[in-house]
Parts: structure tokens; sequence; C-alpha cells
């Protein structure tokens, strides 16, 4: 990840950390929408099943209660038919009768209180299956539909009680083939769901599906196999019958839907990624033409640093011996511009000076030369070097030492070198008679702080975000002409930094302002050292 981060640009990693944001989501989202899309279709299952089931329970109830009202209804027939269960007129008769009530239906007959069938079956309409739920009626008068195989046709039977001639408890037992029920399953039935119903056996059975009767299934086995099984989202029982309704899902449904959203996903990842490739080669093109750029400017600098530096020292050491008269008397007149032109000079190797210094710390060529230091010791001999300055510039610098010595873990060298740009930066901006005064304190959090404070004209406000910046200047001028470079604070607030301080100011325009510096104290070295 180190190794990363160099080869890259801070727009580029974040680029990359963003893709990568944004890529981790896509994949998620696809787990969620395959997640939410299984969730959805068993909720379907459960409220689709329950409602084919009250559905078919209201249908064979339904069934039952017009069975029953008929029995009741054609009294009369049904007693002539028990006086005589082999006359075929009659048995026609009431055959004709039940399909003009009921059309669909599939056979019929009756029996005695045993169940045991009056009429004779010679069509093979009424199976042993079908005797057997008689009976089971005609013994506790509650019996549960069911299919019945048969070779006519595949159907379910319905049962009613009558009083034939002398009061005695007959059975009418009518069939009926599962159309409506198919029917019903096939209206109500999702896309990409298999609904039907299944006996509630240990191993369940298919009994009906939208075709109708299982036999309209071509398959050599009717109970649900493994993968039925596996595939089954829900089930509920079916009131008054042997039957639950089964929702499965196609074969292909989850499965066919986790295709396309992959798909998806990944026709969305490849439109990203070359929109992040494309990005990033960008951002790399773009970082190419300013390392670039970067380089003509080191290249410049380098040149006007080093190759201007020589000559230009030579000059000022030459007009400095002119000015003070050593290579000959000059005319006042010659006098006045011989020192503007040392003072031109002297800003020309302030300015290289600062750039080289500049260019060591941004290259990390910086060397520090630490060892204990007695911070008051160096400020004080720092002030001693200005002092002539500060005469010039009529103020007075005032030094508030603290009350112990105070040691700091630096190289001397550089902290006079911040302490020198922030006093010579308070005397260059405080007026004429002003003063600067400089305190050194301990913060108490294990670092000691130097003041540096001045009687100028203050920072702008809208100034103060930029005042450690390269080259910053603000409105505030000097109160006499004092060359500047505008790169002394950032190299001052680079030298504190990289001895794991901190730099910062507090300014009222027109109050003046006040610099510190903090750095972590030491214990003073042993006696010796």
């Amino acid at each position: 990840m180190r190794a990363l981060k160099k080869h890259l640009t801070t727009g580029q990693w974040i680029v990359t950390v963003l893709s990568a944001l944004a890529i981790l989501l896509l994949i998620l989202g696809y787990f969620d929408r395959v997640i939410r899309f299984e969730t959805s279709h068993r909720d379907l299952a459960r409220t689709t099943s329950a409602e084919v089931a009250n559905q078919v329970a209201f249908i064979l109830t339904e069934r039952q209660r017009q069975v029953q009202l008929y029995a009741e209804d054609h009294l009369p027939l049904l007693r002539q038919v028990q006086g005589a269960p082999g006359d075929a007129a009659l048995h026609k008769q009431l055959e004709r009768s039940l399909k003009r009530v009921f059309p669909d239906v599939f056979g019929f007959t009756i029996t005695d209180a045993q169940g045991l069938p009056l009429i004779p079956d010679f069509d093979g309409y009424v199976g042993d299956i079908c005797v057997q739920d008689i009976q089971a009626y005609a013994l506790r008068g509650f019996y549960a539909a069911r299919i019945h195989p048969n070779n006519l046709a595949y159907h379910y039977d319905v049962m009613a009680n009558w009083r034939g001639t002398g009061d005695q408890p007959f059975v009418l037992m009518v069939s009926f083939a599962p159309t409506e029920l198919g029917q019903l399953i096939r209206s109500i039935q999702p896309p990409g769901h298999q609904l039907m119903l299944v006996s509630n056996a240990e191993r369940p059975m298919i009994e009906v599906t939208a075709e109708g009767a299982r036999n309209r299934t071509l398959r050599e086995d009717y109970h649900l196999t493994p993968d039925e099984l596996d595939r089954l989202l829900a089930r509920h029982p079916v009131a008054h019958s042997l039957w639950q309704v089964a929702d499965l899902a196609q074969p292909d449904l989850f499965a066919a839907y986790k295709r396309r959203t992959l798909w998806g996903t990944l026709l969305l990842l490849l439109a990203f990624g070359l929109v992040i490739g494309a990005s990033l080669f960008l951002l790399r093109r773009e970082d190419r033409r300013r390392q670039a750029a970067e380089r003509s400017r080191e290249e410049l600098l380098s040149v006007i640093t080093h190759e201007m530096r020589t000559p230009i020292s030579t000059i000022s050491s030459t007009l400095s011996l002119l000015g003070q008269g050593q290579l000959g008397e000059l005319p006042p007149r010659l006098q006045t511009g011989m020192s503007m032109m040392e003072r031109n000079a002297e800003r020309l190797l302030r300015l290289i000076d600062d750039l080289l210094e500049s260019r060591r710390i941004e290259s990390g060529r910086l060397s520090l030369q630490k060892c204990p230091v007695d911070l008051a010791r160096n400020v004080r001999d720092t002030l001693t070097q200005l002092r002539d300055y500060a005469q010039q510039s009529e103020v007075q610098l005032d030094f508030t030492p603290p009350q112990e010595p105070l040691w700091v873990h630096a190289d001397p060298v550089r902290l006079q070198q911040i302490a020198s740009n922030l006093i010579s930066n308070a005397t260059k901006f405080s007026p004429r008679g002003g003063t600067v005064r400089v305190g050194i304190m301990k913060t108490g959090q294990g670092k000691v702080r130097v003041c540096i404070s001045d009687d100028g004209p203050g920072i702008p406000a809208d100034f103060q975000p930029r005042v450690f910046e390269k080259f910053a200047r603000g409105t505030a001028r000097p109160n006499r002409p004092i060359a500047s470079t505008g790169l002394g604070l950032s190299i001052v607030k680079a030298l504190v930094e990289a001895h794991d301080g901190s730099v910062g100011f507090e300014s009222v325009e027109g109050q003046g302002a006040t610099f510190h510096f903090e750095l972590p104290s030491v214990p003073p070295p042993a006696a010796g050292t």
C-alpha cells in the first residue's frame, strides 16, 4: 500500500479509493438485489399459496352445500332409485337430473347406511377409493377430499346425507373432474412460479396442477423430486381435504435472475472501469506535465541560484568596497547611486539564498545537526546579531528571559535562523521608536514557546490564512524600504516543523502582531557533556 501511494498523486489516490468504494458498492448491490429478489418471491409464494388454499376450500364447501341441496330437493327421485336400484330408466333419469344441475359431473352413486353402493357400477365410475371414502363418511359424517385415479378420468368426490323410505340414512356421492381447481390455479399462478395441489403425505404427491388432474402431466413418478422439494417456496394446507397448496419456483427463476443481474453488474463495472481508467490516464498525463513543468522550474531556479550567485556576490563585494572608498574616493552623487546598487545586490543575494533554502526543504535535503540547546542563550545571541539592524531602524529590542534555563533538542544554527527571521520581520514592520518584544515561556505541555511581538500595522484578516505561503505578501508594507523575498515565513514554518514544533500568530489589524513558535522541551544535559 505504501509503495502504491508513492506512485500515485493525491488526485489519483482519491480516484482510486473512490473507485474501489464504488466497485464494492456495486458488488454489495448485486448481492442485495439477489437476496431481495429471493425474499420477495418467497413472500409472494406464502401469500399466493394461502389465497389458493382459501379458494379451494371455498369451492369444496360450496360443492358440498350444492350436493346437499340437490339431495333435499330431489328426495322423491332418490327414493325411487332406492326402491328399484336396478331400474335402468330411473338410473338414466337421475343421471340427466344431476347433469342439469352439475354440468361437470363425472359419476355418481347412492349407498346404504354402511356405505355400500346400491346402483350397479358396470362402467367403473366408482372405484375402490371412492367406496372407502363413502364408508368413512357414512361412519363418521366427515371425509377429506382427495384425487381418485380412474381410467376414465381423475376426480374427487362430494357426499351428502339423505333419508330414504322408512327414514333410513343413505349417502349420495357425486364425482367431479378437478377442471375448476386447475382453472383457479392457472388464474392465480404468478409468473416464474408453479402452483399445485399436493398430498400432505411425508413424500408429497402431485394431485392437481394448472393443467388439471395430475394425469395431464406426463411423468413416471408423481411424487415431488428432491429438486422440486429444493425449489419449494411455500406450502399451505387446504381445509376439508388431504391437500396442500405447494408453490415451487420455476427451475431457472433464481438462476436466470442471478445471471441477468450479474451481467448487468459486470457491464456497469466495465463502464465504470473505462471511466476510471480514462480518469487515471488523464490524471497521470496531467501529473507528467506538472512534473515536467516542475523539473523545468527547478532547472531554471538552479541556473538562477547557482549561476547567478557568484557574479552577484562579486558585484556586491565590489560595490561595498567602492562605497567604503577603499578603491578610491567617489563623487557624492555617485556614492548615492552606489548605495542603491549595493542594497539591490544584497536583495538579489537574499532572494537567491532563500530560493536555495526553499529548494533544500522541498526536496528533503534539509540537514539538521541537532543537539541540546539553551533556548534563552540562543535567542540572546540572535538578538545581539540583530542589534545593529534594529538601531538603524530606530527600533528597540526588548528580551524577557525565562526564570530558569529551558532546553530544546535542535540545530542551533537553524534555531537562530528561525528567530532571526521572525525578529527581523517584526523590526521591519515596527514604526520608528517602536519596540519588538521577545519572550520565552513554558506552555505546561512539555513544550517551550518563543513569542515575538511588534507595534506594526498588524495583518489584514483576509491575508492571515496565506501568511505562511511561499511568495505571499500582504497589503501592509514595511515602514522603511527593506528588501523582502516573500519566502521567509514559509521557510520558518518548514524549519519549525522539521524540529517537531509548530508556529502560529495572533494579530488584529492596526494593533500589531505576535508570532510564536513552540518546540518540545528536553531535560538539561548532564554536567560535562
